[in-house]
């Protein structure tokens, strides 16, 4: 992704595992993306593969910064 030419990256891409229920790897788990999106505009994921789950999703998260012009 490219930022703005007054944008700077402050860090690396990294797993958000702050924005729902996750496993240790950052995935959260449905029975399909539909379902699953459903579930994360609910904030009700789940963070366990179940036997029923075909999907599943992770967010990466890279802050940036506007940097003053000289």
């Amino acid at each position: 992704m490219k930022l703005p030419g007054d944008f700077r990256w402050e860090e690396d891409w990294r797993i958000d595992k702050t924005y729902t229920s996750t496993d240790g790897d950052g995935w959260s788990y449905g029975g399909s993306f539909g379902t699953l999106e459903q579930q994360l505009e609910r904030g009700e994921s789940s963070g366990e593969n179940s036997t029923f789950d075909f999907a599943r999703r992770r967010r990466w998260v890279r802050a940036s910064r506007r940097v003053d012009k000289v």
